[in-house]
């Protein structure tokens, strides 16, 4: 399957990710309501994972990444696959269910090897979308995600050139950015616990 072109790739995520049994170059979150596909359909359902406040499963900041993997590693051995990303930190990541969602979900290590990020996120396979309507799809997720995380406060929209960023924050520190391209009208959602800081 095909990357859809248009869609902007995550700088620091360079490590193809498995979906279904496909490779993919890091994207960000897609809702199902815009797939043209969902991976449920080109492979079984994966198996689920619960949604915290500090992550996702065993993938939970503070914990360490080794240890972390080896549990996950019940809903997807993948996760025993750790190895450095393309910002050097090591980093182990599954395709797991996440309320409900098929999705990739990355950890990524600081120095001491505990898990300092962790990014939930899929290829974005549905039709060109407005900014709005990007932005309502995010407003959508963050509601599903409410049972488990609360209400989230939409943050000012960021300006970065040739996107323009959303995003919804939980009290609890989680962010769900909503990323709209209008070159190609495509969308990006991805959901965040932690920050992006090198290990080395």
């Amino acid at each position: 399957m095909p990357v859809r072109a248009g869609i902007a790739v995550w700088s620091s995520r360079c490590k193809p990710w498995r979906l279904g049994g496909f490779l993919f170059a890091p994207l960000a979150l897609a809702l199902p309501s815009v797939w043209a596909g969902s991976a449920a359909a080109t492979a079984t359902q994966p198996a689920a994972v619960p949604v915290q406040a500090q992550g996702l499963g065993a993938f939970r900041l503070g914990m360490p990444l080794g240890q972390a993997a080896r549990r996950m590693a019940r809903q997807d051995p993948a996760a025993l696959q750790i190895g450095p990303g393309c910002d050097e930190r090591d980093q182990s990541s599954v395709w797991v269910s996440v309320a409900g969602r098929p999705m990739t979900v990355m950890a990524m290590a600081n120095a001491r090897g505990r898990i300092a990020e962790v990014v939930a996120s899929a290829p974005h396979q549905g039709p060109a979308l407005t900014e709005a309507a990007c932005h309502d799809l995010a407003q959508q997720w963050a509601q599903t995600l409410s049972p488990h995380l609360g209400q989230a406060q939409r943050l000012p929209t960021a300006d970065q050139g040739a996107a323009r960023t959303s995003s919804l924050q939980w009290p609890s520190g989680p962010r769900l950015d909503a990323r709209h391209f209008a070159g190609g009208n495509t969308c990006d959602l991805s959901l965040h616990y932690g920050t992006a800081v090198p290990s080395r």
